[in-house]
């Protein structure tokens, strides 16, 4: 709300002004009074009666213009005075009236940031239920993922590294032509894994994965987007090993997520052991057990 200023400033000089002139004027008049008397007193040697008395009516005549002249700027003053204290006291309404409408805005605005402020909180409120929800979610999903595909560590004396077996089946260290049907299996399954991982934890592999049991495939975008077989059988054995080693890197990719002491921990494991460690990431984010044991 715009307020006008009625009483400016140079309406107070003004005022300053006239009563400085009043003040003048006076001076002049007792002057004046001052030149009368001097001149009845005087003794008559130079002058004549009638050029006192012409002298005489002029300054009576300089007396009643200056006394005509004073009353005219002492009724200015009084003007001058009543209508600054009518705009004071206009000036004096508005700035009670400003001061109300601010309260008003005041009260409204902390009424609004209070509601704002409660609106906030139920938000946040809400946003960590969904998020516990969510985390509840994802652990349940991952159990029930490692239960489709148990996937489980056996040591053997014989051998320097654990046997590792997928849903109770031994996966062979060395791969004969025997093994390749079980193999594409494998991968197949490992394929479908890292798919749902990426998925759970909001991974986008940089190489996408088509499960399909023994028949899995794997894209690979370059200067132009090709799929790659995932199994060995009546396929290109160069596509065939091109696509394991892009499988390579999508489980890198989610292993990385989980962070890089993980990923240098499982670098240079095979595609299945490095799932096994991708498990027990998942056992630490969830804070289980391996329930597949």
């Amino acid at each position: 709300m715009q307020l006008q200023m009625s009483c400016s400033h140079d309406q107070l000089m003004e005022l300053i002004r006239l009563r400085n002139a009043i003040n003048s004027r006076k001076e002049e008049c007792a002057d004046l009074e001052a030149k009368i008397s001097n001149i009845l007193s005087q003794k008559s040697e130079g002058t004549t009666l009638s050029e006192k008395l012409q002298r005489l009516e002029e300054l009576q005549l300089k007396r009643i213009e200056l006394q005509s002249r004073k009353q005219t700027l002492m009724k200015q003053n009084e003007d001058l005075k009543i209508f600054i204290e009518g705009e004071s006291q206009k000036l004096m309404k508005s700035v009670e009236l400003m001061e109300k409408v601010q309260k008003k805005e005041m009260k409204e605005v902390l009424e609004n940031s209070v509601q704002v402020l409660s609106i906030a909180e139920e938000l946040e409120r809400q946003h960590k239920e969904l998020q516990n929800k969510v985390f509840q979610l994802k652990k349940e999903l991952i159990n029930q993922l490692k239960k489709i595909y148990s996937l489980k560590q056996r040591p053997d004396d014989k051998l320097t590294q654990p046997i590792m077996l997928l849903n109770g089946v031994v996966i062979p260290n060395k791969i004969g032509s025997q093994e390749l049907e079980l193999m594409n299996e494998v991968y197949g399954d490992i394929a479908h894994i890292i798919n749902l991982l990426a998925r759970y934890f909001d991974v986008s592999l940089k190489y996408p994965l088509h499960p399909n049991a023994m028949y899995s495939l794997i894209s690979v975008r370059g200067k132009q987007q090709q799929t790659l077989p995932l199994y060995s059988k009546t396929v290109n054995q160069q596509a065939y090993r091109t696509a394991l080693t892009y499988l390579n890197y999508d489980i890198d990719q989610l292993l990385l997520y989980f962070g890089t002491e993980q990923w240098e921990a499982a670098a240079h494991a095979q595609p299945i052991e490095k799932v096994y460690s991708i498990y027990q990431c998942c056992d630490k984010c969830f804070n289980t057990t391996d329930t597949t044991e």
